[in-house]
């Protein structure tokens, strides 16, 4: 049997960036994708995520094109799964905002 180290709360909130951060370093310095633009009544939350946090919509306020940075999504040519970008869709939801610029990426 493998033994499986405890993690504080900092070392595995620490631990989840790092993963974070590997797998989408990659879509942030490709300069030669360009986001491409999807209506919000076509995309699809996360079921593990299906509504976006409360506090992080208070803590960002209202939308502002300003601060948008594109969402992340997969297709598989009909639908849109949102993998990241919960609080942006939904803050641009209650904007009124339809249309959205976002990384498309194929579903595997």
């Amino acid at each position: 049997m493998t033994a499986v180290p405890i993690l504080s709360r900092t070392q595995a909130r620490d631990t989840r960036r790092a993963v974070v951060y590997t797998v989408l370093r990659p879509i942030q310095h490709n300069r030669a994708m360009q986001p491409t633009d999807v209506r919000i009544s076509q995309l699809i939350p996360p079921p593990s995520r299906p509504f976006a946090d409360p506090i992080k919509l208070k803590r960002h306020g209202p939308f502002d094109w300003n601060k948008y940075t594109p969402i992340i999504v997969e297709t598989d040519g009909m639908h849109f799964w949102i993998m990241d970008g919960m609080t942006r869709v939904e803050n641009a939801r209650r904007a009124g905002v339809t249309v959205l610029p976002a990384y498309v990426f194929p579903r595997k």
